[in-house]
């Protein structure tokens, strides 16, 4: 019991922090764009699937509900077993009838069935833990991309620049721009200096 609360206490405040912890990072006079980043990864931290839904990405959605319904299944049906191992063993060691008299094995067995329907239910807590932070991850790197600059504007340059400048020789070399967006001008005076400072 005490390990399945303190999971439950983790799941509980890694929620919170990531549903404030946005609100955290915004500014006073904070843009539309960084106010709607942050209201999707807020909404996605408190309501599982919303923030897919608010990106439009409406196919993502069914995959974290559904991971949360697997999840939560396997909680449940661990902790069922749990319980009913358990409970048999508690009836055996005071005599009384079984839960289930069905059942068979040993006292030795019932342990170890135990011990691994817990350790089943443990890991469930994780993997729901993991299914939810995934999905608050994928609404907020989505937003994010949903402002990227994807223009056509995309220009490639090659520009020479001097790896080494001396009174006897000289060699030259080719820097590679790969800028996305508008073409920023350079001035050939920030080559050297970045040349003389590579050397």
């Amino acid at each position: 019991m005490a390990a399945a609360f303190s999971f439950r206490s983790m799941f509980l405040v890694a929620t919170i922090l990531i549903a404030f912890g946005a609100r955290g990072q915004t500014t006073p006079v904070a843009s539309a764009t960084s106010e709607r980043i942050t209201r999707t990864t807020r909404f996605a931290a408190i309501l599982p699937g919303s923030g897919q839904v608010i990106n439009k990405k409406y196919w993502k959605a069914p995959l974290v509900w559904g991971g949360w319904i697997y999840c939560i299944s396997a909680i449940q049906f661990n902790q069922q077993q749990l319980n009913l191992y358990r409970n048999t063993i508690i009836a055996d060691g005071n005599g009384t009838e079984l839960p289930d008299p069905t059942i068979g094995g040993t006292e030795s067995e019932w342990r170890q069935l135990e011990t691994a329907y817990q350790k089943q239910r443990d890991l469930s807590y994780l993997a729901l833990a993991g299914v939810h932070l995934l999905s608050i991850l994928d609404a907020h790197v989505d937003a994010n991309l949903m402002s990227f600059d994807v223009g056509e504007d995309l220009s490639l340059r090659l520009v020479p620049i001097p790896l080494r400048v001396t009174p006897t020789a000289s060699a030259f070399g080719i820097q590679l721009n790969w800028n996305l967006g508008r073409i920023q001008q350079s001035n050939p005076a920030d080559h050297l200096q970045h040349a003389s400072k590579s050397l």
